[in-house]
């Protein structure tokens, strides 16, 4: 235990104690009031614990790089999906703040940190905003962990300390969209390869996530429920790990598998995911597997999609503008917003969003306003492009044009393309 004590050199209280390491500190309180001094000391003994505790300090004072590095390490044993992003968002703030004692850093040494962040000019305003939300949530597990009595995180937009929430190009993130018929396009063109058509479409009428859309399996999948199918987005491949995790939120959520994705995913398992890997898929394989039956990579698909862009003629975009499609255009069809966020985000924070859960059938109406036509008779989600069968595909093209429009309209039980069995969503 520590104790204070009077100096006769001195007006103020004076510490005593022993840090981390074991080592006696002598320290000024800087305050001549007893009670103060008193608090002071318990608060320094409570940190002193927390860096025991944490493995931190034996060596001397915990610097802001030793924290964010334990931090890291403590997020990635828990699976934070975002840990890979966190990492190199601390790299940009880390050589200003980084030798500091994690407990000297006050509101000044942080403003001067994304100060000088800004003035670098390599990232976008909005990027800043990711580097200081990630260093705030560290300051903010900091005092959950009695590291640091407060968070020096206290930046404020209105004092000029952070940027406002804008791209660098003001002009981009409304060009960061498909229009409905290259949506068409990419998940119908018979000069794609099937199973990019089938990523495709799950990215553009799923709403799902690169990582999600690799994640995803044929247990996910109910082609049983009604009025729509059910697609359970509850994870996600991490490529730089290599494994499967939660994810991006961690929050889980069911997708209403609008028709058109509907009758595609169903020819497709009938069909053509047999044909591609000479083999009849299970329920833990890959909806759509790399040609090895592995995850999908995104910098693979990325160049795959800008090549298929190419391919039909159409401005060269991002996979990740997929969602961004999917959510405008159903929008725009006169889809809620709020049971659209639910599909797609899944459950929201708050104490409202914990009691909550909407009926299936109104999650279904407001996906299957989403409206998508065939290009004109010579439209095929299937044509002979199956990546080295060499087999044509017996799906007829107005077989499947008629069944997709049916279901959009009607939601009516239709018969299949391929079999002529009549179906409830081509279950």
């Amino acid at each position: 235990m520590g104790n204070i004590y009077r100096r006769g050199d001195s007006a103020f209280w004076w510490l005593d104690f022993r840090d981390a390491a074991g080592t006696r500190v002598l320290r000024s309180s800087k305050t001549t009031d007893e009670v103060e001094a008193r608090k002071l000391l318990a608060a320094v003994e409570k940190k002193v614990a927390a860096e025991k505790v944490q493995g931190l300090g034996a060596s001397g004072p915990v610097t802001v790089a030793a924290y964010a590095a334990k931090w890291l390490a403590g997020r990635e044993a828990r699976g934070v999906a975002s840990v890979i992003d966190d990492k190199g968002r601390l790299a940009h703030v880390l050589p200003y703040l980084g030798d500091m004692e994690l407990s000297t850093v006050r509101h000044v040494h942080v403003r001067d940190a994304m100060s000088r962040v800004m003035a670098g000019g390599e990232l976008a305003p909005r990027t800043v905003r990711h580097v200081y939300a990630v260093l705030r949530t560290m300051f903010a597990d900091a005092v959950v962990e009695d590291m640091v009595t407060e968070s020096p995180c206290k930046l404020r937009e209105r004092r000029g300390e952070l940027p406002a929430v804008q791209d660098a190009d003001p002009r981009w993130r409304d060009s960061a969209i498909f229009s409905r018929d290259e949506v068409v396009a990419l998940t119908t063109d018979k000069r794609l390869p099937l199973i990019r058509r089938v990523t495709y479409a799950l990215a553009f009428i799923a709403a799902t996530r690169f990582g999600e859309t690799a994640a995803l399996t044929w247990a996910d999948w109910d082609g049983t429920s009604g009025p729509l199918g059910k697609l359970w987005v509850t994870k996600s491949f991490e490529h730089r790990e290599d494994q499967v995790k939660s994810t991006k939120t961690d929050v889980a959520r069911q997708m209403p598998v609008h028709p058109w994705l509907s009758a595609i995913l169903a020819e497709w398992k009938a069909n053509g995911w047999a044909r591609t890997f000479a083999r009849t898929p299970r329920a833990e394989d890959l909806i759509v597997p790399s040609p090895t039956g592995m995850h999908q990579r995104p910098q693979h698909a990325l160049r795959r999609l800008h090549r298929d862009c190419v391919t039909l003629g159409l401005r060269i975009r991002r996979m990740h503008d997929a969602r961004r499609t999917f959510i405008s255009l159903a929008r725009a069809d006169g889809a809620r917003e709020d049971l659209l966020a639910w599909v797609t985000h899944g459950r929201r924070p708050g104490i409202m969003a914990a009691y909550t859960t909407p009926p299936w059938a109104a999650l279904c109406a407001e996906v299957a306003k989403l409206k998508l036509q065939p290009l004109g008779d010579t439209m095929s989600c299937y044509g002979d492009a199956t990546e080295g069968t060499g087999k044509k595909n017996p799906l007829q093209t107005r077989g499947l044009a008629g069944d997709i429009v049916a279901r959009s309209t009607g939601l009516e039980p239709v018969a299949s393309g391929v079999t002529g069995r009549r179906s409830n969503q081509l279950n």
